[in-house]
């Protein structure tokens, strides 16, 4: 988090009270920068659009900074924190994290089991939500 968000993340995002303001001011047009980059090359985008410009004008925030700002303080330490069980989804095909490995995931969280979704972006959840959801439902199954 912390190399991506210095080579990735413009300065003012990362500073807090003025990252927010950025971030609401830039709210439209970062949202829409951001789906050129997260989902696979050949998704439509629009959908994701008018639901975003939605909720955005309806109150919702994009709230990177929140996100870049909290996660700048963690460390690796915190991973040591948290021993129970851990599936982590990877989508292969985000545009956003071509250059990081899934395993670099274990840095942060040693025991994960890391599922590679080959034809998602960054979003799993959205881009599969049947496979996404069975997945999920039965590793709570296993540990319930």
């Amino acid at each position: 988090m912390h190399a991506w968000a210095e080579r990735v993340i413009p300065w003012p995002i990362r500073v807090p009270l003025l990252g927010q303001s950025v971030g609401w001011l830039t709210r439209h047009k970062a949202a829409h920068a951001w789906y050129d980059i997260a989902p696979p090359k050949d998704t439509d985008r629009e959908a994701y659009r008018r639901t975003t410009d939605d909720a955005l004008s309806a109150g919702a925030c994009f709230c990177l900074a929140g996100v870049v700002q909290g996660l700048a303080r963690e460390s690796l330490v915190t991973r040591d924190a948290f021993a129970g069980p851990c599936t982590m989804i990877w989508g292969a095909k985000n545009w956003s994290h071509r250059h990081t490995r899934a395993e670099s995931l274990r840095d942060y969280m040693a025991h994960a089991q890391i599922v590679q979704f080959d034809d998602c972006g960054h979003f799993p959840d959205l881009e599969q939500p049947q496979r996404y959801t069975q997945l999920l439902l039965g590793q709570v199954m296993k540990t319930s």
